[in-house]
This record gives C-alpha cells, sequence and structure tokens, in this order.
C-alpha cells in the first residue's frame, strides 16, 4: 500500500517566465496532496516570484554554483 506523501519537494525553472508558467502545475501538486507541505526549490529571484503563492509551505534558495546554499536556506512563508 502507497502512503501519501508528507513533503513534495519540487524544482522551480530557472528562468521566469518559465516559473510563470509552472505555477499550474504547483497548484496541482497541492490538489492532489492537500496533506502533504509543498517545497519549492530554486533560485533566489524565482523563490521571491513564487512567495505570494499560498499553496507553498517553503522555499529553498539554490546557489548559482554550489546548487543548495549550505543546506540551511530552508525559508518558511
Amino acid at each position: 500500500m502507497i502512503r501519501d506523501p508528507h513533503t513534495l519537494l519540487a524544482f522551480a525553472p530557472n528562468w521566469l517566465g518559465d516559473a510563470v508558467m509552472a505555477t499550474p502545475a504547483l497548484r496541482a501538486l497541492h490538489r492532489r496532496w492537500p496533506e502533504a507541505q509543498l517545497v519549492v526549490a530554486g533560485r533566489p529571484a524565482i523563490n521571491a516570484l513564487l512567495r505570494g503563492l499560498p499553496w507553498i509551505a517553503r522555499f529553498i534558495d539554490l546557489d548559482k554554483k554550489t546548487g543548495w546554499r549550505g543546506g540551511r536556506s530552508i525559508r518558511s512563508t
């Protein structure tokens, strides 16, 4: 038996226009698993654009060169 996830991690596209176009997919993830926390990992500028979306619980800022920013850049909204 497969259980519903507690957390979903989605990687945001790198370009602003693509990130805007990805918002319906992020909303669909939330609608499919409403009890799961939706976490988005992306560049800081992309995360800033998506911060107003109520169905995203947390953001992880990705550094352009190293990927994860020290592993401690998870921010709650």
